[in-house]
């Protein structure tokens, strides 16, 4: 602008246009110069506008293309976000598809971990698959992990690892550097694959979670919403696929059941329409499914039992199940059929009784077994009535034989010591030795009968126990003493070992001489002259004692073993010639023992020796319960089902005392 105002100026002036204004212009002191100096001015200051013009355009145009070349990067990220979108629906959809054709589990996780790789375009995909009792995941499928770990491979699924922290939040997890989390640590899996990012999401089903779905990187990464909601929409398909494969495999195990049973099984509407109808009602009823399908179940009552279908039918409405109910069905052929049902209702999925399940069990040959069992019991309790008065007969037969036959016996016992003893008379050897042999066979008899008396009486249950404090010393010193004679006449040489401990019991005595006098008669009988025999009375466990008896004799072999304490067996017939006896003094010690809830043994070498015991309590009264196959009788006062009534052998001697004492007084002596 100065530099125009100079111009206009000079050349006015020269070419007198400013004549008019000279008086006025004189005021202002204006020469060429000044003209000179405001066109330089001018001149300058236009150059300076100009350049500063030009600079102003040329930020404007850098800027309009910084503008433009960030527009065309959006415009570029963002269709490349919606190419991306839509690969993923596409992937999504692919999978929903594949999902919806049937696949197996397998064959869908399998699919599902490639669709996670490729829209993701992640290093490793995954299908975690939660296992039963829910403290693991199997990688049941996946992408980009090493040879062998598909299918194998666990993750603990507690919160310390990424996919179980998704478990535990039950929402997508995504990190960008697995490095710097917190929430939790890397598995060991991600480390040795060298994964730094991961997205993951819960496989959610309707009653809990299934499993866990995901995606990792091997270098840092943001995930976007995209991605989530892409991740998100897989899981959902798999967790729906997998519950309707399992109740499918579930349903087909049930029909499975259903047709493979005997039972009649069907279902019928509310109204009583008959809908399924296995092969076991077929077989049950004679119709075929497609006879039955739509008609009445009212069809399978007889006549006279419609009001109690009606019955049933209205229970299911209701919402009532029945259990077992026995009632009579009718057969396509007309035959009746006795049958056990059972109704529930089956409920639609507002929870509204929509129809009922029906099983129908055949039991008619459950009715003729009951039948057959019942007329069966009868019988037993008829022959149970006939032993009772049989086992009664034999009692008071025993009764008489304890009479009949002891008396006599004791009679001929008493006159035979008698004219032995030469008190009736003086008797020739020849004599004596013939009374000797009259003496030994009458008393081998007497106690022969006395033996089979006690067994008969022990099996009964008639055993009448009289504890009593007894020394167990003095008790086995008047036995051995009874029967020294028998050692000392083949030279044997008879031990006793009493333990301080067990110096005193309460027990019956008469019982206890009992057994060690079986015991240790068999003992010298059964050992060689100059043998030895050793009985022995120590502890055995707490509350109990143990009486043993040990000889040097001939031993008994290995297989006869199972034969001792049995009822009239002796182990050889050779040896039975040898050694008389009746068989049945170690089987009456076995009974008079486990009565009183102790136990009986034997071990042997053959040609070496045995040695028989017997273990008792050491206070009768106290005795414990017996076992299963124990006699129920036990010590008086031990506890037992019912009253024992057993005349012991000490009576039993007594009694044969007071027999022979008569006979000496009818003898005058």
């Amino acid at each position: 602008m100065c530099a125009l105002l100079g111009a206009a100026v000079i050349v006015g002036w020269q070419a007198g246009l400013w004549t008019p204004v000279r008086p006025i212009l004189g005021l202002i002191p204006m020469t060429i110069d000044t003209a000179a100096a405001f066109l330089l001015c001018g001149l300058t200051m236009a150059a300076t506008g100009l350049a500063q013009t030009a600079s102003l355009r040329a930020r404007s145009a850098e800027a309009a293309k910084r503008e433009r070349e960030a527009e065309i990067a959006i415009r570029a990220w963002a269709e490349a976000s919606l190419r991306r979108r839509a690969l993923q629906q596409q992937i999504a959809a692919q999978v929903l598809q594949r999902a919806l054709a049937g696949l197996s589990l397998d064959q869908l996780a399998d699919q599902t971990a490639e669709a996670v790789a490729r829209g993701l375009e992640a290093d490793c995909a995954e299908v975690l698959d939660l296992a039963p009792g829910g403290q693991a995941l199997r990688l049941q499928a996946g992408v980009g992990w090493r040879e062998g770990l598909v299918g194998s491979a666990t993750i603990e699924a507690g919160a310390s690892s990424h996919a179980g922290y998704t478990l535990q939040v039950s929402r997508p997890v995504a990190v960008e550097d697995l490095a710097a989390e917190t929430r939790f640590h890397p598995s060991a899996l991600l480390v040795e694959h060298g994964l730094r990012s991961g997205l993951t999401a819960p496989v959610n089903g309707r009653v809990g979670p299934l499993g866990v779905l995901g995606a990792h990187a091997r270098s840092p990464r943001t995930f976007t919403e995209d991605d989530v909601a892409f991740l998100e929409a897989l899981a959902s398909t798999l967790a729906a696929a997998t519950e309707r494969k399992r109740a499918e495999d579930a349903l087909a195990r049930l029909a499975s059941i259903v047709e493979a049973s005997d039972d009649a099984i069907l279902s019928a509407s509310s109204d009583g329409a008959i809908l399924t109808w296995n092969a076991g009602a077929e077989r049950m009823f004679g119709y075929r499914a497609a006879e039955c399908a739509g008609r009445p179940m009212r069809m399978l009552a007889p006549p006279e039992r419609h009001a109690e279908d009606g019955q049933l039918l209205d229970k299911a409405r209701r919402g009532e199940s029945v259990r077992q109910y026995e009632t009579v069905r009718v057969r396509k052929d007309g035959a009746c059929v006795d049958v056990s049902l059972t109704q529930s209702p089956i409920r639609g999925a507002s929870g509204q009784v929509a129809g009922l399940a029906l099983v129908a069990h055949d039991w008619s040959a459950r009715k003729r077994l009951e039948g057959q069992l019942r007329r069966k019991n009868q019988e037993l309790q008829q022959q149970c009535q006939r032993v009772r008065a049989a086992n009664q007969m034999k009692d008071e037969f025993l009764a008489n034989v304890s009479h009949e036959l002891r008396s006599p016996l004791n009679g001929i016992i008493g006159f035979t010591e008698l004219m032995h003893d030469g008190k009736l008379g003086p008797v020739s050897d020849q004599h004596r030795e013939y009374l000797d042999d009259v003496l030994t066979s009458a008393r081998h008899l007497l106690q022969l009968i006395n033996d089979i008396l006690d067994l008969s009486k022990v099996e009964a249950g008639h055993l009448e126990s009289r504890p009593e404090k007894v020394a167990v010393g003095k008790l086995v010193h008047e036995v051995t003493a009874v029967l020294r004679a028998v050692g000392v006449q083949k030279r044997i040489a008879v031990m006793v070992e009493v333990a301080d401990d067990v110096d005193t019991v309460y027990t019956d005595p008469g019982q206890l001489k009992q057994v060690l006098y079986n015991y240790l008669s068999n003992a010298l009988k059964f050992t060689p002259e100059d043998g030895r025999v050793t009985v022995r009375v120590g502890g055995d466990e707490p509350g109990w004692f143990r009486l043993e008896v040990e000889d040097t004799g001939i031993g008994i072999a290995p297989e006869q073993m199972p034969q001792l304490f049995v009822e009239f067996q002796q182990l050889d017939a050779g040896r039975a010639k040898k050694y008389q006896g009746s068989g049945l003094g170690l089987a009456l010690t076995k009974r008079l023992v486990e009565a009183q809830g102790g136990r009986v043994g034997a071990r042997s070498v053959p040609g070496e020796g045995s040695v028989f015991y017997a273990v008792l309590p050491r206070d009768c009264s106290a005795a414990g319960a017996l076992g299963p196959e124990e006699p129920a009788a036990v010590c008086a006062g031990g506890g037992g089902t019912r009253k024992p009534e057993f005349l012991t052998t000490a009576k039993t001697r007594r009694d044969e005392d007071h027999g022979l004492a008569k006979t000496r007084r009818r003898a005058g002596r």
